[in-house]
């Protein structure tokens, strides 16, 4: 009867999400807005953008926009001031959240947008499912002996990496690496670099160190992923696959 109970509160508070129309920036805010209970997101930036940060709004996103119950944006978009002035003269409201992949900052985030949407229990429910793979991915972290082994990570990876538990000793990025940041970091003898598929630039440390390069994505689009869970699948395959490579 108890289970029946959480299966018909569950539903209510999906439905509470029927009909609301969510727009998000790019297809990261709106992985967010998908694990907070929004399940038809219309996202504005393309997914086969390499930056989606970089679109530029059209007339029929700014309709879009203008007739949505609740926008999602993070705040670095270039579109954000042409955004925000939208909501501003429309109904939609504008929900700001932090998109990074560490958990206390996630629950946040995802939190915000569930506070706004009524979805808190579906939300709590997605939540719970994602950690439980950072826990097997953390459990996997330990075994491949990355809690121990110089990682070197782009800025934008860093706190994943960190989240997981890996013994990030340097940091490189956003913008390209300089003759002296390479020798810098190459003197950490790093086992592992952890580069952005976003704007990859970890290339001329392969010049100076044995280090094995993984490359991690932020944004749901590669490969056909829609989701965060999707996404840490795919970074979680091409680490296992670079670690199996160094044995």
């Amino acid at each position: 009867m108890k289970h029946f109970l959480v299966i018909i509160l569950i539903a209510l508070t999906a439905a509470s999400a029927f009909g609301q129309s969510v727009v998000a920036s790019t297809s990261w805010t709106g992985a967010f807005a998908q694990l907070a209970g929004a399940d038809d997101v219309r996202v504005l930036a393309p997914f086969d953008m390499t930056h989606p940060p970089e679109y530029e709004l059209r007339p029929s996103d700014l309709r879009a926009v203008s007739e949505a119950d609740y926008v999602i944006y993070a705040g670095y978009e270039t579109m954000v001031e042409r955004l925000l002035a939208t909501t501003g003269d429309s109904d939609a409201q504008a929900v700001q959240i932090v998109t990074v992949h560490a958990e206390p900052v996630l629950r946040r985030s995802v939190n915000a947008i569930a506070s706004a949407l009524g979805t808190e229990t579906i939300a709590e429910q997605r939540l719970a499912e994602l950690f439980s793979v950072m826990d097997e991915w953390r459990t996997e972290v330990r075994e491949y002996g990355l809690d121990q082994d110089r990682v070197i990570a782009h800025f934008h990876q860093r706190a994943l990496a960190e989240d997981l538990g890996m013994n990030v000793v340097g940091v490189f990025g956003p913008a390209p690496l300089e003759a002296r940041q390479i020798d810098e970091l190459s003197r950490l003898d790093p086992t592992l670099i952890i580069d952005n598929g976003h704007n990859p630039i970890a290339t001329p440390l392969l010049e100076t160190t044995s280090a094995r390069v993984t490359t991690w994505y932020n944004f749901p689009g590669i490969g056909g992923t829609r989701t965060l869970g999707e996404i840490f699948e795919r970074n979680r395959a091409d680490l296992e696959a670079v670690v199996l490579s160094l044995d």
